[in-house]
């Protein structure tokens, strides 16, 4: 994932914000019909990069 549009709220609130991003991921691939989820996300691999891994 990249140029994350809430970079500056994730820096400050992780948390809040992967936590978000983890269910849009998951709801996106659920309405996809993958039966694949996000296991972990992997935040601030390097500048402006999250990586998503999935199940």
């Amino acid at each position: 994932m990249r140029r994350c549009p809430f970079y500056a709220l994730a820096e400050d609130s992780p948390q809040v914000i992967c936590t978000l991003h983890h269910g849009i991921i998951d709801g996106a691939l659920a309405e996809a019909g993958s039966e694949q989820t996000v296991e972990r996300l992997e935040p601030f691999v390097e500048p402006g990069l999250c990586i998503a891994h999935l199940r």
